[in-house]
């Protein structure tokens, strides 16, 4: 009975294992957070630029106003 509470040298392997992966499971999803806000950044950006060029594009696309006219002639 005294045996099967001790723990095995494998026992102990397999918890360092299981430490070491999780530390890097932790780094992973840190690296991944860290790159999805850059994303978001870089998103954010190029949604303000995009916005800019369509406004542009309907400044330009809008029908150019008409001239006054001028009247011909004398006032009398």
């Amino acid at each position: 009975m005294a045996t099967s509470k001790e723990v095995s040298p494998t026992g102990t392997v397999q918890g360092r294992i299981l430490l070491i992966r999780g530390q890097r499971v932790i780094t992973v999803n840190s690296q991944i957070a860290q790159k999805l806000a850059l994303l978001e950044q870089r998103l954010a950006d190029h949604d303000d630029q995009i916005l800019l060029l369509v406004r542009a594009i309907k400044e330009l696309a809008a029908p150019p106003q008409a001239p006054s006219k001028r009247k011909i002639g004398f006032d009398a």
